[in-house]
């Protein structure tokens, strides 16, 4: 039987110290909170980071950043202006949002309808496709929209993503500013992984770039541009730890989108078994790992065998956590630790039709 290779790196992956910018207690640092009857509402974030805030959407709420802009986050907060520098900009957060199963197992979905859908912010500094520099990423049904614009031109993803219901997700995306005759590109992550691209821009509507927010403003829940005076498009969630790097972050140091949270296995034998069933390239690699039943146990039917399986996979402590931790650590990091599988398992995920090429269905990376 071989032997499971895996990949190992080190990599200092805290938001402090690897980010330009870092939002980690959205209500203490924020500039404003906004709303027909704004409450400031502080919530339980992602387990070791603390604090996060609940913005709600039928109050209209807005949570603001006015100090946003520093002399060295020009680029970050406009695009247009990122120079040699910076080859791009990159950004991150955490979202938690209950998302009625009514809404979630859609029939026949098809990109076209989705213009029935009002959009929701998630975050914005401003930009949209009418010329105005800036990022913003939004809900639109059950579709997630990402957009950064330079002013003269945009990029812009907008999909149907692998989500978890009413647990906390990590929303990412990274942007690589056009060079020479590179036209730039713009990819999606969620969770760590790569589930949308644009590999080139398209022209401002009117053609003409406009100013970007002056002062630059990061919003959570709304959306502005510099041509008006108040928020729209609102969106509620929970939001906690926005995160933004002067830099188009590569595979090899994704894990610092997460901030080093650790993605926790919280699943039963009987989940786990019925996820490997579905995954043969999974349980066959944990096989090869060694962590396997006895060659006694094999006896029976199939479903013994994988019960027997979940049940060896579920003890050891190395194998029930995701590898995503902080440097310095006596640990070997593996980027893509078996225990994904059980971090899957812990909650169902939000899949929607003729969208199979999900998280759930890559299984086990090694």
């Amino acid at each position: 039987m071989g032997v499971l290779k895996k990949k190992f790196f080190y990599l200092a992956v805290r938001f402090p110290e690897t980010t330009l910018y870092h939002w980690g207690k959205p209500l203490a640092n924020a500039s404003s909170l906004t709303g027909t009857n704004a409450v400031p509402v502080v919530a339980n974030g992602p387990s070791q980071f603390g604090e996060a805030v609940e913005i709600r959407d039928w109050d209209k709420e807005c949570l603001t950043d006015n100090d946003f802009f520093r002399n060295n986050y020009t680029c970050i907060a406009d695009p247009s202006t990122c120079s040699n520098d910076s080859n791009g900009i990159s950004m991150s957060f955490f979202y938690k949002r209950e998302i009625p199963m009514k809404d979630v197992y859609l029939k026949y979905y098809t990109r076209s309808s989705n213009a029935n859908y009002a959009r929701e912010t998630l975050v914005s500094t401003g930009g949209d496709k009418q010329g105005h520099p800036g990022i913003h990423l939004w809900w639109e049904g059950p579709f997630i929209g990402v957009l950064v614009s330079t002013g003269a031109q945009y990029w812009e993803s907008v999909f149907l993503p692998s989500l978890y219901n009413d647990t906390w997700n990590n929303i990412a995306f990274r942007w690589l500013r056009p060079q020479g005759s590179e036209k730039g590109k713009l990819e999606v992550l969620i969770n760590v992984e790569q589930q949308a691209a644009v590999n080139f821009p398209t022209n401002a509507v009117g053609g003409t770039a406009k100013k970007a927010l002056l002062p630059p403003t990061l919003m959570l829940g709304c959306h502005r541009d510099s041509g008006s005076f108040a928020g729209t498009l609102f969106g509620g969630g929970f939001f906690d730890e926005i995160a933004f790097w002067d830099t188009f972050i590569y595979d090899n140091k994704s894990a610092m989108f997460a901030g080093g949270y650790r993605w926790l296995a919280q699943t039963s034998m009987s989940a786990t078994s019925s996820m490997l069933k579905g995954n043969r390239e999974a349980w066959e690699s944990i096989g090869e790992a060694g962590y396997k039943p006895g060659a006694s146990k094999l006896v029976g039917s199939q479903e013994d065998y994988f019960m027997n399986l979940a049940n060896s996979m579920s003890v050891p402590n190395d194998m029930t956590t995701t590898k995503f931790v902080d440097v310095p650590s006596d640990e070997i990091v593996s980027k893509f630790g078996v225990a994904r599988i059980g971090y899957l398992a812990k909650s169902p995920p939000i899949v929607f039709p003729n969208y199979s090429d999900t998280i759930w269905d890559k299984g086990l990376k090694e």
